[in-house]
Formats: C-alpha cells, sequence, structure tokens
C-alpha cells in the first residue's frame, strides 16, 4: 500500500491528542517524556505544539517547540515507528518552521543524542548546523549535540 504526504494533515495538538502524543513518545524514545510534562508543554506552548493525523484522525507524530524572544527550542519531534521514514516528519518540522518564522523567530536550537545518526542528518537537511557537544546530556550517561538553525534569512529551501 503506498501513502502519499496527501493523506496527512498537519494541525496544533490539544489536550484530547495527548493520549496518542504520550504513546507516541514512549515508543520512540528510551527515557521518554512523563504524562505530566506533555500535558505541560501542550498547555504552555500551545502554538509550538502540532500534529500530524492521517485521514481517519489518527495522530501518527507531533513535534513540540518553545519560543522566547526570537528564540526557540525543538524539545521534540516522534513519529509512530510504523510511519518513519514516510516524510510525516519533514511535514511536521516544516509545518513547525514556518509557523516560526510567522512568529519572528531568529534562530532554533535543539538537542540530539550523538548516536542519533538518522535524526542528526533529518536535521541537517534543515539547515540546522553543529554547534556544541553536551557531554553526559541524557539520564543514562549519553552526550547530545547542540544544533542551530538560524532562520534570520528566512526559511531557505532546505527540506527533507
Amino acid at each position: 500500500m503506498t501513502i502519499s504526504l496527501s493523506d496527512f494533515t498537519v494541525r496544533q495538538a490539544t489536550r484530547y491528542d495527548l493520549p496518542s502524543v504520550c504513546k507516541i513518545e514512549d515508543g520512540a524514545f528510551p527515557d521518554p517524556y512523563p504524562a505530566n510534562l506533555l500535558t505541560r508543554l501542550q498547555r504552555e506552548y500551545s502554538k509550538g505544539f502540532l500534529v500530524a493525523e492521517n485521514d481517519v484522525g489518527q495522530v501518527l507524530g507531533y513535534c513540540v517547540a518553545s519560543e522566547k524572544e526570537g528564540r526557540a527550542h525543538l524539545i521534540s519531534v516522534a513519529i509512530q515507528s510504523e510511519y518513519l521514514r514516510r516524510g510525516i516528519g519533514s511535514l511536521l518540522l516544516k509545518a513547525l518552521l514556518a509557523r516560526l518564522s510567522e512568529h519572528c523567530v531568529d534562530e532554533v536550537l535543539l538537542e540530539v543524542n550523538v548516536e542519533n545518526e538518522a535524526a542528526i542528518k533529518f536535521y541537517e537537511r534543515f539547515g540546522f548546523e553543529r554547534i556544541a557537544l553536551i557531554e553526559n546530556y541524557y539520564s543514562d550517561g549519553s552526550d547530545a549535540l547542540k544544533m542551530r538553525l538560524s532562520m534570520r534569512n528566512g526559511l531557505d529551501g532546505k527540506s527533507a
């Protein structure tokens, strides 16, 4: 069965999406964010909390970013495992970056596990640059790579 990106919609998350978001989070990360944190993020950063859903309303992925004084922090991007590498993450990140651009955000920062080469390449396709190594960032002691996207020149067309 072939699935196209036209089969998916990106929209602002609501509190009713949180059970699906939590399930996706739990399946995507070895040390997932707890439900109470995701609930708080949805409440505090509702404009930067997006979900992707299929044509029957099933939430398949989400992303969330905080925003303050021209800067944004990409907190998380996660997709249901069976829908990975189908363009949903790109669709979500494009929508989020467009929204941040509308809010006059100059730069976006994120941290990603240094061992997660697929995610690093994904972010680099969007123009994120490696700026620092943060040792012992994660609870298991693994390191993170800090990455930065300058949006001062607008979205430059780089995308996955």
